[in-house]
């Protein structure tokens, strides 16, 4: 009767390339694992190791822990994310949730992830270069998912910062979106919005300061005020 086959057993360990960090462990059954080589040092692996079930159980974990760390670092180093984009991008790569967490929780505890330094660096971003009104801000922020308290913290610092308001914010997108239009639509404005020929020129006008997070009254004076000018 055939006994439990043998555990195989580590055949190299190998280290060095373009992250020292890192240490491909390969097997004599052809697997292979990538462990950071704090791991590799603490568990004392070498050459010629054993690896049971129970020892490659652990090592997996390991991998895939390391992994998910490699992953959401990566990310960041392009930009800023929130919790949840950094979440969602690591579920496409198939972390499991409990790593996924702890993973994420570990990210923030060390100060590279926040969802504060996330939106103020979103809303700085946005009224630098497409400036838009509290309330798209706070829609983007919520879709993104930056809690409502967090959003409505930052927006304040940052306005405040930036020294600007809904009104100022309000000017420059009606200013910037009047010099896009054509000569017979600035004509059509200024014979107003309850005139025949400016109703919808005004609608036109008012629809872009909507999707831009401005109210009706805030958007019709801005409006009128880029006309004067």
């Amino acid at each position: 009767m055939n006994g439990p086959a043998p555990s195989p057993v580590i055949t190299q360990l190998r280290a060095g390339g373009p992250d020292a960090g890192r240490v491909r462990v390969l097997l004599s059954d052809d697997s292979a694992l990538t462990l950071p080589l704090e791991v590799v040092l603490e568990l004392g692996l070498r050459s010629g190791e054993p690896v049971d079930e129970a020892l490659r159980a652990r090592l997996v974990d390991h991998e895939i822990r390391f992994k998910a760390r490699e992953i959401a670092l990566s990310l960041l180093s392009l930009r800023a994310r929130s919790r949840r984009e950094l979440r969602d991008r690591l579920r496409k790569r198939e972390i499991p949730g409990r790593i996924l967490e702890e993973t994420l929780d570990a990210l923030q505890a060390a100060g590279l992830q926040s969802d504060d330094d996330y939106a103020r660096a979103f809303v700085r971003d946005r009224l630098r270069l497409r400036p838009r009104g509290r309330r798209a801000l706070e829609a983007e922020l919520c879709q993104k998912g930056v809690h409502r308290e967090v959003t409505s913290r930052i927006l304040d610092e940052v306005f405040e910062e930036m020294e600007t308001d809904d009104t100022t914010l309000a000017d420059r997108v009606a200013e910037a979106w009047l010099q896009r239009q054509p000569r017979k639509i600035r004509v059509a404005l200024e014979a107003g919005p309850f005139s025949e020929e400016g109703a919808g020129a005004w609608r036109r006008g008012l629809g872009h300061m909507a999707r831009k997070g401005f109210g009706s009254g805030l958007a019709r004076a801005s409006l009128e005020r880029a006309l004067r000018r």
